[in-house]
Order: C-alpha cells, then sequence, then structure tokens
C-alpha cells in the first residue's frame, strides 16, 4: 500500500466533505437538506468498497446507519460513531476566518474549515479506515 497516496486521499475526502454545506442548526429558518443528500452521495462515491459490503440504513432521513458483519458471531459488536452536520458561522465573522468557512483549504500543514475538527474528520477517518480493513480482508 502506497501511504502517500492513502494520506493524499484521505486530504482530498476531507477538503471535499468540508465543502459540502452540512448546516443543521438556523433559528427560524428551515434546513436546507439539499446538502445532506449530497454529502451521502459524496460517501457512496468516496468510498465504494465500503457501500459494496457494509449493511447501510437511512434513521430519520438523514442519520446513517452502517453495519459491518463479523466472523465471530458470539464476539460483541463495536459501535464508531460521529455526525456530519455543522452549525452555521456567525453573521458577518466571515472575514475572521484565515480560509472561508467551506471552502476545505489545504494549507499550512492543515485542512481548513466548518468539519474540519468537529466532526466530518471522524466520519471520513472512520471510512478511510474501513476501506482499508475491507481490502486487508
Amino acid at each position: 500500500m502506497n501511504t502517500t497516496l492513502t494520506l493524499n486521499k484521505a486530504i482530498q475526502n476531507l477538503s471535499k466533505a468540508i465543502q459540502i454545506k452540512t448546516i443543521s442548526n438556523r433559528p427560524g429558518r428551515v434546513p436546507d437538506y439539499q446538502p445532506f443528500d449530497d454529502f451521502i452521495v459524496f460517501l457512496k462515491e468516496a468510498y465504494p468498497i465500503c457501500h459494496e459490503h457494509l449493511e447501510h440504513t437511512r434513521v430519520n432521513n438523514y442519520g446513517l446507519v452502517y453495519r459491518l458483519k463479523g466472523k465471530n458471531r458470539d464476539a460483541e459488536p463495536l459501535l464508531f460513531l460521529g455526525h456530519y452536520d455543522v452549525v452555521p458561522t456567525a453573521p458577518g465573522s466571515e472575514s475572521k476566518w484565515t480560509y472561508p468557512p467551506f471552502s476545505g483549504t489545504v494549507a499550512d500543514g492543515y485542512i481548513w474549515g466548518r468539519g474540519a475538527l468537529d466532526d466530518k474528520f471522524q466520519i471520513i477517518a472512520l471510512f478511510e479506515a474501513l476501506e482499508r480493513f475491507i481490502t486487508m480482508e
């Protein structure tokens, strides 16, 4: 396995994930659900091996549950979780950001944007790990 290519792919996938504006908390406004659908399509396209081998269920339209059956039915299950919604930026705060909040800019050794730490990075990390795990079996 070429670890440089693997790392670059993970970086690009997180950058792309950040660019999808999955904003969930806008008081007084009806949420725009299209970005959530776009994110789900992105996951399917970016992680085809996972979507081929994992059972997946949508819960309440935008909750996602994935299941990888283990070989030992007597073993305890593992649960990994995360979320892919983000809170909106404060109106007028855009100029205070080093890079635009939904740019997914890769610079200075970081991936910048809304969701880079909370919590799209965790979703992307889980899918990256699962893709590797499934192909190793």
